[in-house]
């Protein structure tokens, strides 16, 4: 026997964790069995989740791929457990890993109710699909709660989960999340074509559209030719950011524009007000200085009238005195007091063309 074939026969997930060909071919030769067949493998070897947690996902997607997903082929009992921690850990995996490729955040809740709180414990991985489940879900999770539970492994395609996790979530607040986990990944596989796309989709939610842009375009750099249906989402991906970068400049330009009439428009109208809040003081002064030099004229005329050694003449040049003196303090109160005029034009209303022609 050949040094491959010992090796193959000592550890027959061997040539699973390097070949994709070899796990298309184990799905295809085993059906419904194939994951029965990799617990089993993983039973008989000691297989770490944590040391092989690439394969498993690896192979979860290609049964996926197939029509042959763990959740089809992996019954709620066969995840109770054998007794073979090995065995029940690779297989809870591969169901995890299946549900999460269906984005079935219910299914991955029962899962880990099944499994129980230690059988991954190790490498974080079940705290991962937990968070996982829950943004999903739509559940607003404490970024710190995520900050923590992402740094704790070392595992990438468990990074990748948590980033699954926050590319599905609704939220846009994970921007910074996102692309902060984005980078961590990128720095130790700067190739990492899946990474730089979930990262894109965090500078999008902050609305960095050109940061958007240069990261979803390395993403498609990265991507290999032969991935042609990855690469059309790619394409898709890069048009909905610069697609919502345009949407996004117009309502702001348009959003600027309605504050700009608005102001002019209040504006105008203060001033008007104004205006007529001081015609209004005018005419009220205009009144009062009338009353005033009726009133002083009243006086000066009784007092003339009442005085009893003035002649007629005297009496008439008094009157006449004072009512030119009071008729030069009404025409001057009404030249001090008169507010500024000035023209004041209707703003009309301008109708703005959504599409910023």
């Amino acid at each position: 026997m050949t040094d491959s074939g010992d090796k193959q026969a000592n550890d027959p997930l061997a040539e699973l964790r390097t070949s994709a060909e070899a796990r298309e071919r184990h799905v295809r030769d085993h059906g419904s069995q194939w994951a029965l067949k990799v617990s089993r493998w993983a039973g008989d070897t000691g297989l770490s989740v944590v040391r092989d947690f690439d394969v498993l996902t690896d192979l979860a997607w290609e049964a996926r791929c197939q029509g042959l997903g763990a959740p089809v082929v992996i019954s709620n009992e066969q995840l109770v457990g054998s007794g073979d921690p090995h065995r029940d850990a690779a297989l809870a995996v591969l169901a995890l890993q299946g549900s999460r490729f269906d984005f079935d955040h219910r299914k991955i809740h029962q899962i880990l109710s099944i499994i129980g709180p230690h059988l991954l414990e190790e490498g974080n991985i079940a705290d991962a699909f937990e968070l996982f489940a829950r943004l999903a879900a739509g559940e607003q999770v404490p970024g710190e709660e995520i900050r923590v539970v992402a740094e704790a492994t070392s595992i990438r395609k468990v990074q990748h989960l948590v980033l699954h996790g926050l590319w599905l979530s609704p939220h846009a607040s994970y921007g910074s999340l996102m692309v902060d986990l984005g980078r961590r990944i990128i720095r130790q596989h700067p190739n990492d074509f899946n990474a730089w796309m979930r990262r894109a989709d965090g500078h999008r939610r902050l609305h960095d559209y050109q940061a958007a842009l240069d990261a979803i375009d390395t993403a498609i750099y990265h991507l290999p030719a032969e991935l042609l249906s990855i690469h059309g989402d790619y394409a898709r991906q890069r048009f909905f950011i610069t697609n919502e970068w345009q949407m996004h400049d117009v309502i702001i330009r348009l959003g600027q524009d309605q504050q700009n009439q608005l102001r002019s428009t209040v504006t105008a109208y203060g001033d008007k007000l104004r205006s007529e809040y001081q015609s209004m003081l005018f005419r009220v002064m205009e009144i009062l200085a009338l009353f005033t030099a009726l009133i002083g004229l009243l006086a000066a005329t009784v007092g003339a009238t009442v005085a009893g050694d003035l002649t007629m003449w005297e009496r008439i040049g008094v009157i006449s005195g004072a009512s030119i003196f009071l008729i030069f303090f009404f025409v001057m109160v009404r030249l001090l007091s008169r507010p500024d005029r000035r023209t004041y034009i209707e703003l009309p209303e301008v109708a703005h063309d959504p599409a910023g022609l």
